[in-house]
């Protein structure tokens, strides 16, 4: 059973008139609406994921600049770095193991390299 003592919800009407009325929150204007932008794709996805644009760019090995011009509209990303943000929203953990792993074996590679460098060295008398 419902208590006497509980209020009732004030009409939708009153709210909308006092939005519309408040000095300090005018309503936007045509070319207030035309002007505006949407939230880049990428922003929505970096946001889900509850990473700043560094985190971001960090974790998929994209550029800070590239991040904050995709998000800004400065730039948008072509056709692979489309399709690179598509395989991050589906599946943003496997595409981060996946490039760590892939840096992780190019660093043992260049470190063999450099193995390999100095044994030549070593063998031929460079310094």
């Amino acid at each position: 059973m419902l208590s006497s003592s509980r209020r009732k919800a004030k009409p939708a009407s009153s709210d909308s008139t006092k939005v519309a009325s408040d000095p300090d929150n005018p309503p936007l204007t045509e070319p207030d609406l035309r002007s505006m932008r949407p939230v880049s794709r990428v922003r929505r996805l970096r946001q889900r994921l509850t990473l700043s644009q560094a985190s971001f760019a960090e974790r998929f090995h994209l550029s800070l600049a590239t991040v904050r011009d995709w998000e800004q509209g400065r730039t948008r990303p072509d056709r692979a770095a489309s399709n690179f943000i598509a395989l991050i929203e589906q599946e943003p953990d496997f595409v981060a193991d996946a490039l760590s792993k892939a840096a992780d074996r190019q660093t043992a590679l260049l470190q063999e390299q450099e193995g390999l460098r100095d044994e030549a060295r070593h063998f031929t008398g460079e310094p």
